[in-house]
């Protein structure tokens, strides 16, 4: 299998996954932010109501996403994605930290109603994106999450771009985190 062949299978087999765990988003606004739900309305979050909700470009990797107000000085917004974890809680947090050079780390375990939760933050030079195009360069931040319920399948919380964009809105984003409900 050529290259391509092997990167089409891939996504085609990540596509396939996240459809048998049954994720979608459902974002409205409500009092005191967005409300998100993922995996049929098991897992619900709420994003701050300051958080730009955006249609995802990228359906069934991406379920919900938010475009955040560049901090004074940054010339670039934030993003956050959630959606359903494929591949691994694992390769997704080391792929995360390979999209920046120079890279500073930190990740910590979490629990967070009653659920696994690693929080990964990574500062360094952004190497961009693939699939997207996007500022990249030094001075950018990541956030990520991933949540691994007991009942309703694994998801992903990801906030990436300028680093005083990123740090400006880092307890917003652990609010997001704290949100977290899971329904049986």
């Amino acid at each position: 299998m050529t290259c391509n062949g092997t990167i089409k299978f891939l996504m085609v087999s990540f596509f396939v996954l996240l459809s048998l765990q049954g994720v979608s988003a459902e974002t409205k606004p409500q009092e005191g932010g967005h409300q998100i739900k993922l995996g049929e309305g098991k897992v619900i979050l709420t994003a701050p109501s300051a958080w730009e909700r955006k249609e995802p470009k990228f359906k069934g990797i991406v379920t919900a996403e938010f475009a955040i107000k560049p901090a004074d000085g940054d010339q670039a917004a934030g993003r956050v994605t959630l959606g359903g974890l494929g591949g691994g809680i694992r390769l997704n947090l080391q792929r995360w930290i390979s999209q920046y050079s120079q890279a500073e780390t930190k990740q910590e375990m979490l629990e967070i109603a009653g659920q696994k939760v690693t929080k990964l933050s990574v500062r360094g030079t952004y190497k961009g994106s693939r699939f997207r195009k996007e500022p990249a360069g030094p001075g950018y931040r990541l956030l990520g999450a991933t949540v691994q319920t007991k009942d309703a399948g694994s998801y992903y919380i990801k906030f990436y771009g300028p680093e005083q964009t990123v740090n400006e809105n880092e307890k917003a984003f652990n609010a997001l985190l704290e949100s977290l409900q899971v329904r049986p």
